[in-house]
């Protein structure tokens, strides 16, 4: 039983309980323990030294009952506590996995980042690329263009030519026929040979 419980039971004040124990110093040394937290505790001998002598049977065994009562209750919330810890501890290891995990994602999110920064740079450089090719593919179509009208005009130009030089035949022909016939009149005529 805590110096607290006691005082509770059995009405009496804290500094008459710390006085009586420093009184009793030498009787009570094997009797009076210290938890963990600094909170003393009476065993039944030091209950039984420390309770004021004129305590009736009755309160004597109500104050028995309360301090069974509460190593029960005490046993109930020490387990308790004991449940709590293994669960915290299970949830301890729950949430750095849960970290980890998270750091993990983190790493493979900036990765995966990173690749399609990279991804997106490389199709912005092929689209300038596609860009340049499609311009110097313009850039041929426009040449074949102006080729094919310069092709156009050359063959206009040589029908032209063509029909000129036909016109030329003809008349180099229609001439010939002309010298000849000329030719011809020369010799009726007595003007050719001498």
């Amino acid at each position: 039983m805590t110096i607290i419980e006691f005082c509770k039971i059995y009405q009496i004040s804290h500094q008459a309980v710390y006085s009586a124990i420093r009184r009793h110093e030498e009787e009570l040394k094997d009797h009076i323990t210290k938890k963990s937290n600094g909170v003393k505790l009476l065993d039944e001998y030091a209950v039984e030294f420390l309770k004021p002598k004129n305590v009736s049977p009755e309160k004597y065994i109500a104050v028995c009952e309360e301090n069974d009562k509460l190593r029960v209750q005490n046993i109930s919330i020490t387990m308790d506590n004991e449940d709590l810890q293994k669960r915290i501890t299970e949830l301890e290891s729950k949430v750095q996995k849960e970290k980890a995990a998270a750091e993990s994602f983190r790493s493979d999110s900036s990765k995966y980042f990173q690749l399609s920064q990279e991804k997106d740079k490389r199709i912005k450089e092929l689209e300038k690329h596609i860009s340049d090719v499609t311009a110097l593919l313009d850039e041929k179509d426009s040449r074949i263009s102006d080729l094919e009208r310069e092709i156009s005009s050359l063959r206009e130009l040589c029908d032209s030519q063509k029909s000129a030089i036909s016109e030329l035949k003809q008349r180099c022909a229609e001439q010939e026929e002309a010298l000849s016939a000329a030719k011809g009149n020369k010799v009726i005529f007595g003007l050719g040979k001498r």
